[in-house]
């Protein structure tokens, strides 16, 4: 008998090149060439996956996989906006740069302020954080779960899963294109 899941986090492939050091967190940009060509590679491996569910951020950069994976494997690919990036409000669509010359190391307050902290009209690490575990914590008990998601969103789940602190998150934001296996007890675990 099954006593858990396994949850398969995928961070959406690369971007197009216009948006390099942009943030762009919740801006619904697309994938670049690459990251449609990793998106292909990733749901032909995902069609051996015996999959149960199918989730992603319902943006054009996550759906793209996401549809891809439907069609090779017949699961239905389910939006959900819980699973987003970081909603950077005002700093959407900005250069890194000129948000870090008006801010400085006021950033920091991601980690060292994450229930506080958040750029004018965005989340809070925190809220982020919340977000996704709402998301987790109504995930079926058993089977296979397909998540194709976003760096930060993939962070805060392994992260606060992990008991790590908000420092250690950074370190946790797979590669673009990026896959991992997670193995879990429940979803309310």
């Amino acid at each position: 008998m099954n006593s858990g899941f396994r949850l398969i986090l995928i961070r959406h492939g690369a971007v197009d090149e216009c948006c390099k050091g942009i943030c762009y967190g919740q801006s619904d940009i697309e994938l670049s060439k690459d990251g449609k060509h990793q998106s292909c590679l990733i749901a032909q491996e995902a069609a051996s996956w015996s999959i149960d569910f199918l989730y992603h951020s319902n943006m054009k950069r996550t759906r793209y996989l996401a549809e891809l994976i439907s069609k090779n494997t017949g699961i239905l690919a389910l939006p959900d906006e819980r699973l987003r990036e970081r909603h950077f409000g005002q700093w959407e669509m900005r250069s890194w740069e000129s948000i870090y010359n008006e801010t400085g190391d006021a950033m920091n307050g991601f980690i060292y302020q994450a229930d506080s902290y958040s750029p004018p009209g965005g989340e809070t690490t925190f809220q982020l954080r919340d977000r996704i575990l709402s998301w987790y914590k109504q995930l079926p008990a058993t089977g296979t779960i397909v998540a194709v998601t976003h760096g930060g969103t993939i962070a805060a789940l392994l992260g606060t899963l992990g008991k790590q602190p908000v420092i250690e998150w950074l370190k946790l934001i797979p590669e673009r294109g990026g896959l991992l296996s997670v193995i879990c007890d429940g979803p309310g675990g």
